[in-house]
C-alpha cells in the first residue's frame, strides 16, 4: 500500500482527531530546527487597575487620587505595603511572588500603555488588543493566529488555549485547539476507527524506505505525527511532577499554567499557549493592599512564580505576556472601586528579557497630565510591544507581517 501527499494528509488530519498539525513541508525529522521557542499569553479581562499594581507611589499625584484603596508606599509602617521596585515604582502587595523574579531580572516591567483612541468599551478593546488593529471588523484574525499562519510548526501540535472558549487572539485561518484540561487534547474518534487509521498509516510509512523523496518526507513526518500522538495520549496532569522546588497553589490559573508547563515539556513543538482570568472589572469594593484585586495579583503572581521554578532552564525559550485591555481611572469612584480607564501597565517574564526594570517614559499623575482629566496618559503602544515580542523572542517572521499599518518603535524590553 503506498499513499500520495494528499491521502496521507487525509489520514493524518483523522489520525489528529482535531490536532494542529505541522504541515508537511518536505524535511526529514533530522533536518528540523531545534524546538521553538515559545509564548505564553495571559489576559486580565475586565481591565486591571495597573495604578495599584505597579504603584508609582513617588508620584504625590498618586495619593491625591487614592485615599479608600491606595497602597502604603514602602516603609511606610503600614502593613501590606507596596514591595519597592526601584525608588519609584512599587508591587502590590498581593503581586510579591513577582518580587524575586524582578530581582533575578527575569521579569520586565511596562507601564503607561495603551494605543491612540482607546475607548472605554470591554469587548472592543479586547478585540483591538487580540487583533492588534484599531476598529477590527468580524473577519479580523487575531494577531497570534496570523503569526502562526507566516511559518510551518515543529511537531503535532503548535497552539493551545486554555479556557472555555477560543479567544481572538488565536482564531483564524490557522486551526487552533481550546481545552479545558490535557485530557482533551487525547484522541476522541472512536477506536475502530482510530485503529483503522493508525493501521493505515503505519502501513504507509513501512512502504516510505523504497519511494522517492516525496514519500520519504511522507514516511518522516507521518513517524513524527504518529509519535507525536503517542506524547499526547499519555499526558497525565494527575502523574505530573513539577521540577526545581516548584509548589504550584490550588489556583484555577496555577492548574492551567501547571499543564502548560507540562506541555512545553513534552517537546511537541507547541510555540503558543494562551489563557486568562477574570474578574478584573473592580467598579465598588475594588480593595486596596487587601481584598478583591489583592486576591486576583496573588493568584496571578503566586501562579507565574511556580510556573517559572517549575520551567527552569527551559524559561530563557519561554517567554509569559501579561495583558489587560484598558487601566482605571486614577481617581477611585464613589464605591471604592475604579472605572473604565486608558494606560496600564504589562508584565514580561523570562525569555531573555531585559529585566529587573519597569520601562517606558513615565506622563505623570498631575491633572494637566491625565486624559481627559482622569486616565493615566499613555507613552507605549501596545502594538510596540507585540512587534518587539516578535522580532526579539518568537521571531520567524517581520512584525509587518502580523501587525500591519504600524510602524513600531524599538523598546528594548529584551536583552539582545
Amino acid at each position: 500500500m503506498q499513499f500520495t501527499r494528499r491521502e496521507f494528509l487525509k489520514a493524518s488530519s483523522a489520525a489528529g482527531a482535531g490536532l494542529l498539525l505541522g504541515p508537511l513541508s518536505g524535511r526529514a525529522l533530522a533536518d528540523r530546527p531545534p524546538a521553538p521557542k515559545a509564548l505564553v499569553s495571559i489576559f486580565l479581562r475586565g481591565g486591571a487597575d495597573g495604578l495599584n499594581l505597579v504603584v508609582p507611589y513617588a508620584d504625590p499625584g498618586y495619593a491625591a487620587l487614592r485615599r479608600a484603596i491606595r497602597i502604603p508606599s514602602p516603609g511606610a509602617g503600614s502593613v501590606p505595603s507596596a514591595v519597592d521596585l526601584d525608588g519609584f515604582f512599587g508591587l502590590h502587595p498581593g503581586l510579591s511572588s513577582f518580587s524575586p523574579l524582578f530581582r533575578e531580572k527575569k521579569l520586565a516591567i511596562v507601564h503607561a500603555v495603551s494605543y491612540p483612541d482607546a475607548n472605554r468599551s470591554h469587548f472592543e478593546e479586547q478585540d483591538v488588543w487580540e487583533t492588534a488593529i484599531p476598529k477590527p471588523d468580524i473577519n479580523v484574525d487575531g494577531w497570534l493566529n496570523r503569526w502562526l499562519g507566516t511559518h510551518d510548526g515543529f511537531g503535532p501540535l503548535r497552539a493551545v488555549s486554555f479556557g472555555d472558549t477560543l479567544p481572538r487572539q488565536l482564531r483564524g485561518r490557522v486551526p487552533v485547539q481550546s481545552v479545558t484540561r490535557l485530557e482533551e487534547l487525547r484522541l476522541s474518534t472512536p477506536e475502530s476507527r482510530r485503529a483503522k487509521t493508525m493501521k493505515a498509516l503505519a502501513g504507509a510509512y513501512a512502504q516510505g524506505g523504497e519511494a522517492g523523496g516525496t514519500e520519504r518526507a511522507v514516511e518522516s513526518t507521518g513517524r513524527e505525527t504518529l509519535l507525536g500522538i503517542d506524547s499526547l495520549r499519555e499526558l497525565d496532569p494527575s502523574k505530573y511532577a513539577p521540577e526545581h522546588g516548584a509548589a504550584y497553589p490550588q489556583t484555577g490559573l496555577a492548574g492551567r499554567l501547571r499543564q502548560a508547563a507540562q506541555l512545553l515539556k513534552s517537546d511537541l513543538g507547541v510555540e503558543i499557549v494562551s489563557t486568562d482570568i477574570g474578574g478584573w472589572d473592580t467598579h465598588q469594593d475594588q480593595g486596596g493592599a487587601t481584598g478583591q484585586q489583592a486576591n486576583l495579583a496573588k493568584e496571578l503572581s503566586d501562579a507565574c512564580l511556580a510556573f517559572t521554578r517549575d520551567m527552569g532552564p527551559r524559561m530563557d525559550n519561554v517567554l509569559v505576556l501579561i495583558v489587560s485591555e484598558f487601566g482605571r481611572t486614577g481617581a477611585e469612584n464613589g464605591t471604592a472601586g475604579t472605572d473604565h480607564g486608558h494606560g496600564n501597565c504589562c508584565f514580561l517574564i523570562g525569555g531573555g528579557v531585559f529585566g529587573g526594570r519597569v520601562h517606558g517614559i513615565w506622563p505623570g499623575l498631575a491633572k494637566e497630565k491625565l486624559v481627559e482629566a482622569r486616565d493615566l496618559a499613555h507613552t507605549t503602544d501596545f502594538r510596540d510591544i507585540y512587534a518587539e515580542v516578535i522580532t526579539c523572542h518568537l521571531g520567524r517572521t517581520r512584525p509587518g507581517a502580523v501587525i500591519p499599518d504600524h510602524q513600531p518603535r524599538s523598546l528594548g524590553l529584551f536583552a539582545v
